[in-house]
């Protein structure tokens, strides 16, 4: 009787240190992360939910850059640079430098608007009236660019259907495509020897010119 009762009491102790041992075991994982959430790659849902999305393997990451002129630049970036981080912070990345960013399913897009012109239309000009005169403007028809030169040529001296084109000019954008295509081609100017060229042909209708 008191034989079996002492070989119970030896294991006790034996049997408390394991489970103390096995508690601490899972403790341990548990704080590791191991029985965490797995993180899950981007999807139409997780999207929505910007605190739980992620980049995933599958994700893409365009981007745009919408100019003053209505030209729109694209790219994409390297999605693996940012694998497994938050949208959420990468959107707060790129806040910094004006990029809003958008969630499109697995895809992801930046985009950005600039107050200026695109490379290509950086460089032209086009004409326009300012006080009964013709006058040159920076950027492409339909902006609204720098005024960069006033020329003394009276626009109630020029042709008629010049100056129907210069009032059309005006108002660029209510004009059907096949307009514009003609205003572009008479009152804008990819270079400056072009625009260059378009002046001196209407130096007879300057001031001071003979009427023609």
């Amino acid at each position: 009787m008191f034989a079996k009762e002492k070989g119970w009491q030896q294991w006790l102790p034996a049997f408390l240190v394991t489970v103390g041992l096995l508690f601490l075991f899972f403790a341990a994982f548990y704080l590791a992360g191991f029985f965490k959430p797995e993180k899950k790659p981007l999807t139409s849902e997780t999207v929505q939910r910007e605190e739980e999305a992620v980049v995933g393997p599958g994700t893409r990451i365009r981007r745009e850059v919408r100019y003053a002129c209505g030209d729109v630049l694209t790219g994409e970036l390297n999605a693996s640079d940012y694998s497994g981080m938050k949208v959420a912070q990468l959107a707060r990345i790129f806040a910094v430098e004006g990029w809003k960013l958008v969630g499109e399913g697995e895809q992801l897009l930046l985009t950005r608007k600039e107050k200026g012109l695109c490379p290509l239309h950086a460089g032209y000009r086009h004409l326009g009236v300012k006080e009964g005169k013709i006058v040159v403007f920076a950027g492409p028809l339909g902006y609204e660019g720098e005024l960069l030169q006033r020329e003394d040529i009276p626009v109630d001296r020029l042709p008629a259907r010049l100056q129907e084109m210069l009032q059309q000019a005006a108002e660029y954008h209510k004009q059907p495509e096949e307009v514009k295509k003609v205003l572009r081609r008479e009152l804008e100017f990819s270079s400056e020897a072009a625009l260059k060229t378009a002046l001196e042909n209407m130096d007879e209708y300057k001031n001071g010119s003979a009427d023609r």
